[in-house]
């Protein structure tokens, strides 16, 4: 009888974690694919691998494509790996935590579940990760060892950066694997391991999949090789002038001017006698001018940092794709019902609690949750948390130096790992050893004075680490500006003190006449816009339209959107949508939304800069 107790909650344990994986399954099938996941789908047709995209994942999709061709494969490896990890942590806890339940309710969270379903290589890296360290928890054996590091091996394969994650969790594994050895041979045994494994990494890419090597990092050195080039008002960067550098910090991308200067580089180039943005000599240069500028790089490289975390001025982003990319390849997804409740989930708890959908807030987490670890008895639930959250930590700031953008994703597995880790703390208390060692008390103040400091960055990040792009470029271009002549004719604003605008209307916009000026669109580098949210209650949104004498009002293919900053906007004109071909200028509208963002609206004046003779 006694036995029987004991096997129901492992059976309906199981039941749970199979119905969790349909139900995701169904939800997200046959996939969700951005243009990387369509990318690497390609690959896996094709069996050409660039080191751009995992050639791991692209060979085992490969497999997966002779049982049944499209993203349904590696959705359902993915949400496997996902729900055998969750339901091996649940099984851990038994039979000594009732609320071992917690563990597999963890697949179900709107901060896990929103990209639980899409094909990337984060999700699948988080998923390896969570089930190596769940094999870790079961009996020792040959095949548990074995799985437990071909899933370390995966992650890595997957994203270069797991290199951060790796180290607490071997550590945390080789000490169960091997609970006699002393801590110095545990740390160097784990060392070791991470050695071969990035051996086994570049091996299986480059000698065993032939991947055609295209130096990711030169992503990264362009961004800082940019802001530099800005600072010093001269290009560094080979074959590419400085009017470029100026025009792509006039664009925004991802929300941001700071990273991903790649794609707009790179934009209407020809790069068939070789591209000047991924050249052997970029390292060089990079290097030389990272050491002759080593606290404008710093600087750089904190505020880009900064910009992920997405602190009290921005809005999460990225949260949730929807579905799969249009794309020439006949792939397709229809959402259903469920695909429906877990949009709904996903995005209204995001409108409810933003602020579990920035980064920040689960660094802060990681800090609380590895305290707590700490203080806890040593057992095998606290020693995992602990390991989750140093892991989750570090892989966090791994990115100091590597920003690539803001999308919520990049710390996928910081979020699922943290999660985790909360969770054993607050019920996995019966796995504690019976001896408890505790910090200190002074210890104590150490974390929360940390997390003090973090809030205080959370609240005035934008005034210490704004690099204020906008401010830099318009000091180069404000000699050779023009003033747009006249009043706006205000709709849905009234007039205040100060020259700032009262919303009161649900659609307020300025509409400028430029007929006196006889402007000509092909003859505008840039429009530059000062603009001031006063009394800020949501983060505003400032559309730009422009038409001519040909049409009657303002059209939305002949209009920009922008997060417009504190002071001076400067705009490019030159990737505008339709700018180029709408010849003379009559009018120029500003919209900002929502029209509640804002208490008051100060806009000065409208500037733009004519193009070069």
């Amino acid at each position: 009888m006694k036995a029987c107790a004991t096997r129901r909650p492992f059976v309906w344990g199981a039941l749970a974690s199979v119905l969790g994986y349909t139900l995701t399954a169904v939800a997200f099938y046959p996939g969700f694919m951005s243009a990387d996941s369509l990318t690497q789908y390609e690959s896996s047709k094709t069996l050409k691998f660039t080191d751009w995209h995992p050639p791991v994942m692209g060979w085992i999709w490969s497999l997966f494509n002779t049982l049944s061709d499209g993203p349904q494969g590696m959705l359902l490896w993915q949400l496997g790996l996902l729900w055998m990890a969750l339901f091996l942590w649940y099984s851990s806890l038994l039979p000594t935590s009732r609320g071992a339940w917690a563990l597999l309710a963890v697949g179900l969270l709107p901060w896990v579940l929103n990209f639980a379903g899409v094909i990337w290589k984060d999700a699948g890296m988080a998923f390896a990760l969570a089930l190596a360290v769940a094999l870790g928890l079961s009996t020792t054996s040959f095949v548990t060892v074995s799985t437990s590091i071909f899933m370390l091996f995966y992650a890595l394969s997957l994203r270069y950066n797991a290199l951060f994650a790796l180290p607490p969790l071997l550590i945390f594994l080789w000490s169960r694997w091997r609970p006699d050895a002393k801590a110095w041979q545990t740390i160097a045994i784990s060392m070791l391991t991470l050695a071969a494994m990035l051996l086994a990494t570049n091996v299986v890419n480059y000698s065993v999949l032939k991947a055609e090597k295209t130096s990711p990092s030169s992503y990264m050195m362009v961004d800082d090789l940019f802001h530099l080039s800005l600072r010093e008002v001269r290009s560094l960067m080979p074959g590419i002038s400085f009017s470029d550098i100026q025009h792509c910090a006039g664009r925004v991308i991802g929300q941001n001017r700071l990273v991903g200067r790649s794609f707009c580089l790179a934009e209407g180039r020809n790069f068939s006698n070789g591209n000047p943005l991924n050249t052997p000599e970029l390292s060089k240069i990079w290097l030389d001018a990272v050491a002759s500028h080593p606290l404008r790089y710093l600087q750089f490289r904190t505020a880009a940092f900064v910009y992920l975390l997405r602190t009290a001025q921005d809005s999460p982003y990225y949260i949730w794709h929807p579905g799969i990319d249009a794309n020439s390849l006949g792939l397709v997804q229809t959402n259903n019902t469920l695909t429906r409740v877990v949009q709904w989930w996903v995005q209204g708890s995001a409108r409810l609690a933003p602020l579990l959908f920035k980064p920040f807030i689960w660094f802060v987490l990681g800090i609380a949750v590895l305290t707590a670890s700490l203080v806890q008895a040593r057992g095998k639930s606290s020693n995992a948390a602990l390991a989750l959250s140093s892991s989750a930590l570090l892989y966090i700031l791994g990115y100091i130096p590597a920003t690539p953008m803001a999308d919520f994703r990049y710390v996928y597995w910081s979020v699922l790992a943290i999660s985790l880790a909360a969770v054993l703390v607050l019920v996995g208390r019966g796995n504690h050893a019976a001896a408890s060692w505790r910090l200190r008390p002074w210890l104590l103040s150490i974390p929360i004075l940390l997390c003090a400091a973090l809030v205080a960055l959370y609240m005035n990040a934008q005034n210490a680490f704004d690099l204020r792009i906008d401010r830099q470029l318009w000091s180069q271009l404000r000699d050779h500006s023009i003033p747009v002549s006249g009043t706006p004719r205000l709709v849905g604003f009234a007039p205040a003190s100060d020259g700032s605008y009262r919303i009161t209307s649900p659609d307020p916009h300025l509409i400028y006449d430029l007929h006196t000026q006889v402007v000509a669109s092909k003859d505008v580098d840039y429009l530059a816009l000062d603009f001031h949210c006063e009394g800020r209650r949501a983060l505003p949104l400032v559309q730009l339209f422009w038409w001519n004498d040909n049409q009657p009002t303002a059209r939305e293919e002949q209009s920009t959107t922008f997060t417009p900053a504190s002071g001076m906007n400067v705009i490019s004109t030159r990737s505008l949508r339709g700018w180029a071909d709408i010849g003379r200028l009559a009018h120029l509208r500003i919209d900002v939304d929502p029209n509640d963002a804002c208490a008051f609206v100060r806009i000065g004046a409208l500037h733009w800069v004519p193009r070069p003779p």
